[in-house]
């Protein structure tokens, strides 16, 4: 193959954290895939910005209060989170009302 002898083998000593792939520059990303450099995901902004809006049409309709009593135990891995959820009350917002535009003065 182009790359590797055997490329269909399961061999992690291909990836030693000391030496740079034979391909590519030794970049922080090598070992994540879909996260940055040369495989970053074309769509994570267009993700991101779509999570944006989604959040703020949920928070334009609907309350949101954390369900008494709970405990909130937070942990890390490759991002920060709970470990046992995050239980909330959901209300529906009372409508408010939508203002009129003013008329248009027409001379």
């Amino acid at each position: 193959m182009q790359v590797w002898e055997d490329p269909e083998a399961f061999l992690p000593e291909r990836f030693p954290l000391d030496q740079p792939m034979p391909t590519e520059q030794n970049t922080d990303y090598r070992y994540i895939p879909f996260s940055g450099g040369p495989r970053k995901c074309v769509g994570d902004q267009f993700a991101l910005m779509e999570a944006v809006v989604a959040l703020a049409v949920l928070l334009k309709r609907f309350e949101f209060s954390l369900v008494p009593g709970q405990t909130i135990n937070m942990t890390t891995g490759a991002t920060i989170h709970t470990t046992d959820g995050l239980y909330m009350n959901v209300k529906e917002r009372q409508a408010v009302k939508q203002q009129q535009p003013a008329a248009a003065v027409v001379a």
